[in-house]
């Protein structure tokens, strides 16, 4: 599970914009405590990179808080990124699959596909991130314009980095505190089908990036399907 942020410029900018836009809207009375703001406050101590180098202000988070409940009034903020955004997570994934030996390509499947765009769109209609089930990879990006062209290189460039951190003797992490767990969906050998769904926040602009695989990396399993680089 990843979420990042573009350059710092641009999360003063974002810091500048967003009260004001947030100050301004109702709240519908009846939905002022329909979900907790616990995973808002999160993303607020998480805004920056690394976790705990920045925090915004509390009533920003309260604000944004608001806006996540706003969010969860029954409407619908989703914004369906084109297909063709969403084919590139296909062609980045072989792209980086193609670094590894004998690892075979992706083949896009229209099931899993319409699963991961549903659940996009769920997230970006709930102001929420977190995982459906094994088996599946998922990105967020504040900051920007909505734009999702390049939305899928960099989730998939995210994940598979993480190759970094891999130790091919202990089969996971080199140590405690990195995570490879995307990398090694993605690297799977076995796993051939996989479907990816993006979706914007109407308002915030908030990019969700979700993949998802047809086999989830099995322990015990990852000599035979995780390969080293060529």
């Amino acid at each position: 599970t990843h979420f990042t942020m573009l350059p710092t410029i641009n999360l003063f900018v974002i810091l500048l914009w967003l009260p004001s836009l947030i100050y301004g809207m109702t709240v519908p009375e009846e939905c002022t405590e329909t979900k907790p703001c616990s995973m808002e406050r999160a993303h607020c101590n998480t805004m920056g990179h690394p976790i705990d180098r920045f925090n915004c202000f509390s009533d920003l988070c309260e604000k944004k808080c608001k806006l996540c409940r706003l969010c969860n009034d029954g409407k619908k903020y989703a914004e369906r990124a084109p297909m063709a955004d969403r084919m590139k997570c296909l062609e980045e994934h072989n792209r980086l699959r193609a670094t590894l030996k004998d690892t075979p390509n992706l083949e896009w499947d229209d099931e899993l596909a319409a699963y991961a765009q549903s659940y996009a769109e769920k997230l970006a209609n709930t102001v929420d991130f977190r995982h459906s089930k094994v088996g599946e990879n998922m990105y967020m990006k504040y900051g920007g314009d909505g734009s999702t062209s390049t939305s899928c290189i960099s989730a998939s460039d995210e994940w598979f980095k993480e190759i970094n951190y891999y130790s091919y003797s202990n089969h996971g992490p080199i140590n405690p505190d990195k995570e490879t767990r995307h990398f090694q969906q993605m690297a799977w050998r076995s796993n051939i089908k996989v479907g990816f769904g993006i979706a914007v926040h109407a308002i915030t602009k908030t990019i969700y990036v979700i993949g998802e695989y047809k086999t989830p990396p099995i322990a015990g399993q990852e000599e035979a399907n995780i390969k080293t680089p060529k």
